[in-house]
């Protein structure tokens, strides 16, 4: 486990992030790893930092490798494939990652199309949700090799291995059958080798979610996310500290996470919500675990040490869980003690006919119940809404609207 102090303090060790954006190479060293995140679809919005990467390279540095993400999906401030081509060719950069999603799969296909043309020398990798939904699509774009699930483990050994090589770090490694051979020994990869996909079986994870480090924001171009104090919300203060989720509602991904329920201790959180308040003002906190209320004993005791650090009487946060992790008054008071002021929930849908269809657990009875306790409890609720299903008709809106 990490020491928690040491964690609070964490400042990167080689290069000045917003240096390396803005092309004052005076503090820039080699760089192991640039993870791009490519903009996603107008439809969905942006100016919202993804956190999976940000996680990813802090236990990259944490394990001793330069890793900086350029997330291209601020609100504010947008990035050419031009300025990035660029920032590429001006540094130097053993390997360049894709953080690849349903949304953003095109552009970054093409950017890493561009890339391998520009350099073809330069490795290019890939990652995120879309390797997991689609990796053999992923595997025949324009990379060299892709990490499938959760990569902490897998790109760290790869990093590891490939700057073990006497060579220099490029796409000729890909070319080497001996290291080739090297590569196949690590779970969760797929290797684009002699135009075939070599794929190395299920990935590793973490089980103690608590020998991660606390995000290090300076690996990121964050400035380009936060102009107010308000844009804090999407940024250092969505916090999430679980992997995995024990229901298997048919619209989720959350077998990605790793199926089985991971989450991190008590006073992990305790010390990550410290820390960002301390370092950058915040006051208010979105826990997004999705069953923040699961595992019970932990949500007891994240309470009892808000209040007795001080921390409730600084901070107040938002949780999210299921309508079936319900929680007695007695605790709901006692998180309201601790600085909570609202719950969100997954209802979905009310009605009895789509919550089957979806393996929604919970009864439209229970939903009730609970949404009514809390509000008696003097704490506020949130409740989501799906629509659209490829079952929807008419009817079933309209039915669903009479709630």
């Amino acid at each position: 486990m990490f020491n928690y102090a040491e964690k609070t303090t964490v400042k990167t060790q080689y290069l000045n992030a917003e240096a390396l954006l803005r092309g004052d190479r005076r503090n820039v060293q080699k760089l192991d790893l640039l993870i791009i995140i490519s903009r996603e679809a107008v439809v969905y919005g942006s100016g919202s930092l993804s956190s999976g990467p940000s996680v990813l390279a802090s236990y990259l540095e944490s394990h001793g490798h330069s890793v900086f993400i350029l997330d291209n999906n601020s609100a504010y401030t947008e990035y050419s494939d031009k300025k990035i081509l660029q920032l590429i060719g001006d540094n130097k950069i053993g390997v360049v990652g894709f953080s690849v999603n349903m949304l953003n799969a095109a552009s970054s296909y093409k950017l890493a199309k561009k890339i391998k043309e520009k350099f073809p020398k330069q490795i290019v990798s890939a990652g995120g949700l879309h390797t997991f939904d689609e990796p053999e699509e992923v595997g025949k774009q324009s990379f060299d090799i892709s990490f499938v699930g959760e990569a902490e483990i897998s790109l760290n050994k790869f990093l590891k291995l490939a700057k073990k090589e006497e060579g220099p770090i490029d796409s000729s490694l890909f070319g080497d059958t001996k290291f080739i051979d090297s590569l196949k020994l690590i779970p969760g990869i797929i290797i684009n080798f002699e135009n075939k996909l070599l794929n190395t079986g299920p990935y590793e994870i973490i089980k103690d979610l608590d020998e991660l480090p606390i995000i290090n924001h300076e690996l990121l171009n964050v400035k380009d996310f936060i102009l107010t104090k308000t844009d804090h919300h999407t940024v250092t203060t969505s916090l999430n500290f679980q992997r995995g989720c024990p229901f298997k509602c048919t619209y989720c991904k959350a077998d990605f996470m790793g199926g089985k329920l991971r989450s991190n201790s008590a006073d992990y959180i305790i010390q990550t919500i410290k820390h960002v308040h301390e370092k950058y003002g915040q006051t208010h906190f979105t826990l997004i675990d999705a069953n923040f209320t699961v595992p019970r004993p932990r949500l007891i005791e994240f309470a009892n040490k808000m209040i007795e650090t001080g921390l409730s009487k600084k901070v107040t946060f938002w949780i999210q869980t299921s309508i079936t992790a319900s929680v007695s008054d007695e605790n709901l008071q006692l998180l309201k003690k601790a600085g909570l002021i609202r719950i969100s929930f997954g209802v979905e849908r009310f009605t009895p006919e789509f919550r089957e269809k979806m393996k929604k657990v919970g009864t439209q009875e229970q939903v009730f119940n609970v949404l009514k306790k809390i509000k008696e409890n003097g704490i506020m609720t949130e409740i989501n809404i799906l629509v659209n299903f490829p079952y929807e008709t008419e009817k079933s809106l309209e039915d669903e609207s009479k709630y």
